[in-house]
């Protein structure tokens, strides 16, 4: 089984950045003043160490991004998008280039579970997502995940625009809260930023990466 780890795409450097940002039609300059503020993800990595998981564990894996190099390609047998929710959008941009539809890590059992343990060991907080235009599909994932971990949990959003889905974080959380950004699998710039731009001192808490690894493996293993 050829299994291929779909990321967005995170910069390392400036350049990267504006890389991006031309390729998604993003503006340069907000994408570097907000990874002035916040720093860069060291996602790549994580998610390189996640694949050498699988690996070990008799799964060919390889990882690609939707912006980046190594860039999507047809021809694997399994897709996981480790964008825990697509909107419709990315989902058509995705399908187009691999052919297929991915499998969604906020879909898997394994992850909603990884989240609902993380709230119940620590306390209820917002769960915070990525903002994007309503379009009907993105949302009702957003639902059923949002009642399935934390039913009573608020929702907030990161990288909110005038008509996105919302309220923005800022809006949500203060002081020294709680919160769970379940619409990034591990540490982001955009989160970060958005706390730091508001001044929030909220703490993020994330699932372990070798806990999202051993999930991964244990899912196609029985896929």
């Amino acid at each position: 089984m050829r299994v291929a780890l779909v990321d967005f795409g995170y910069p390392a450097n400036e350049e990267e950045a504006l890389s991006i940002a031309a390729h998604v039609g993003g503006d340069p300059e907000a994408a570097l003043r907000m990874y002035r503020l916040a720093g860069y993800s060291d996602a790549d990595k994580r998610l390189t160490g996640i694949a050498k998981h699988l690996k070990e564990n008799g799964i060919d894996a390889s990882v690609m991004y939707l912006h980046k190099k190594p860039a999507l390609v047809p021809g694997y047998d399994v897709y996981i998008s480790m964008m825990p929710f697509l909107s419709r959008r990315s989902l058509s941009m995705f399908v187009k280039i691999a052919g297929r539809d991915p499998v969604e890590l906020g879909s898997l059992r394994f992850y909603r579970e990884a989240w609902r343990e993380l709230i119940i060991a620590n306390g209820e907080g917002a769960l915070v997502f990525h903002s994007a235009p309503p379009d009907g599909l993105y949302e009702i994932k957003l639902d059923e995940f949002s009642g399935d971990v934390c039913g009573g949990c608020p929702r907030a959003y990161v990288s909110y625009r005038e008509g996105w889905m919302g309220p923005p974080l800022h809006e949500v959380v203060h002081g020294g809260a709680l919160i769970y950004p379940a619409g990034f699998w591990c540490d982001n710039s955009e989160v970060r930023y958005e706390l730091l731009l508001h001044g929030i001192s909220a703490k993020a808490l994330y699932p372990d990466q070798e806990e999202i690894a051993r999930g991964l493996a244990e899912h196609l293993r029985g896929a």
